[in-house]
């Protein structure tokens, strides 16, 4: 199906752009999401009335997330604990130390880009899911990744490092939330 994009799509295309994708991804993922237009006469008269109107969004979004990037940037942490002489933990940040870390820091959350997401993260942290969850896997210059609440968890029942990562919490899974923000350094 050819369609003309409103909004630029990594690896698929720039705001105008006329593209073919597939019928499904159109019709379940890029029309629902306000994301493409048919490639029709009319929605190309359409589209040349709003051009302007999507390219000043998307520099605007676009500048909003260079700012976050180049702040997250400077930003380093550092927790210090107690490790074993393998430079193995013996426990974990807890929830408050991370939000206290990111109060005082003042990380924004995309919740303009990932409303669903980020309130997941609120609910999950407000209800101190995340206490005493470890981190499951560093790539040292590259990531950090936990969240795991029911295998990384290292004070319940089903704390389990060689699964940690693997598990999720009680709630029902998300849908994805796509977006065209750059995964930087500094990203979180």
């Amino acid at each position: 199906m050819k369609i003309i994009l409103t909004t630029n799509i990594k690896k698929l295309g720039k705001v105008g752009d006329q593209v073919h994708v597939k019928t499904g991804f159109a019709r379940n993922f890029l029309f629902p999401n306000k994301m493409a237009l048919r490639d029709t006469e009319s929605n190309l008269k359409y589209f040349e009335k709003i051009k302007e109107k999507i390219n000043i969004k998307e520099s605007e979004k676009k500048q909003k997330a260079i700012d976050l990037i180049e702040a997250v940037k400077k930003i380093n942490i550092e927790f210090v604990k107690e490790a074993d002489e393998k430079d193995q933990l013996y426990g974990s940040v807890s929830k408050n130390e991370i939000i206290n870390y990111f109060n005082r820091q003042k990380i924004k959350l995309f919740s303009d880009v990932a409303p669903n997401h980020v309130e997941r993260i609120k609910e999950l942290a407000n209800n101190g899911e995340y206490d005493n969850v470890v981190f499951h896997r560093v790539i040292d210059g590259f990531m950090a990744q936990t969240g795991d609440v029911k295998f990384g968890n290292s004070s319940s029942r089903d704390f389990d490092l060689n699964r940690a990562g693997m598990g999720g919490s009680s709630l029902p899974d998300l849908k994805q939330e796509f977006n065209n923000l750059p995964h930087d350094r500094g990203t979180l």
